[in-house]
């Protein structure tokens, strides 16, 4: 019970986004005499507060559909006597349905709504009272305070040249993206590139715990270029990387020399 208590905090918390859950046990009159009543009383607990539209069980070997206080109940039947149970899932509809001697029947079909993630925003800055989440990497970057190049009111971030970390500035402090189970992160930001040569880039970089990795390069001359404003999102899914307790954002140049600018700005980092 507390691997499903956690599992449905950690997955599904309070978005009361559908829930299916199988075991095999039934829910009826005869099935709760295998259960001990404190353990089915736990069990609702457990479950009450969420959005559960179906359990399915085995066990009983009788294709059908009931209801345990509220909850719709699903016996799957046994091949053993011939009888195979058919579900389908999508978005917004469950169908059930049993395949026996008679052949094919039809036992339930019911429609539901699953609600979008909700991002959370873990860090915006917009750097008009300092590097705010961030930290300075070193000498070739520096907070621009004068307005031309900065996307919103006066202030950016300028990193220039190609002096490796020295060229880049980061988030300070790690930000636990593994624990609330977070599947994707977005990197929503603004920049300006002044006097980048053909060629020369910037990247946007992810700390997975372990290592720093490229997840985002933009080109002058490919991707954009000098004196015009621009805005992107860059999507990092937990599929793809890993998701640690300590995750950080890095922006770093790689250009040729300190004439070589970019300006990034108003930068928001948010999970879902």
């Amino acid at each position: 019970i507390d691997f499903l208590i956690s599992d449905l905090a950690a997955n599904v918390g309070v978005s009361d986004n559908p829930v299916v859950i199988y075991h095999h046990f039934g829910m009826d009159d005869r099935a709760l005499t295998w259960w001990e009543p404190e353990d089915a009383n736990t069990y609702y607990e457990a479950i009450e507060s969420y959005n559960v539209i179906a359990i399915f069980h085995g066990h009983s070997h009788d294709a059908n559909v009931y209801q345990w206080n509220g909850i719709d109940v699903y016996d799957v039947g046994t091949a053993t006597q011939n009888e195979w149970a058919v579900v389908n899932i999508t978005d917004d509809e469950l169908m059930f349905g049993s395949l026996n001697q008679n052949g094919w029947q039809l036992l339930d079909i019911k429609s539901y709504s699953v609600n979008p993630p909700t991002a959370v925003v873990l860090t915006y800055d917009n750097f008009e009272s300092g590097f705010g989440n961030y930290t300075d990497g070193g000498g070739d970057c520096s907070r621009y305070i004068y307005g031309t190049y900065a996307y919103k009111d006066s202030c950016a971030i300028n990193i220039q040249d190609n002096s490796g970390v020295g060229s880049s500035f980061y988030h300070t402090s790690g930000i636990d993206v593994n624990t609330p189970g977070y599947e994707q992160i977005k990197v929503e930001f603004s920049y300006y590139g002044v006097g980048m040569n053909t060629g020369h880039d910037f990247w946007v970089e992810y700390y997975d715990g372990n290592d720093w990795n490229t997840v985002a390069t933009y080109v002058c001359g490919t991707d954009f270029n000098n004196g015009s404003f621009y805005t992107d999102t860059v999507t990092i899914d937990s599929g793809t990387y890993d998701f640690p307790i300590d995750m950080k954002i890095r922006f770093q140049c790689s250009a040729g020399n300190n004439l070589d600018d970019v300006y990034i700005d108003d930068i928001t980092v948010s999970a879902e």
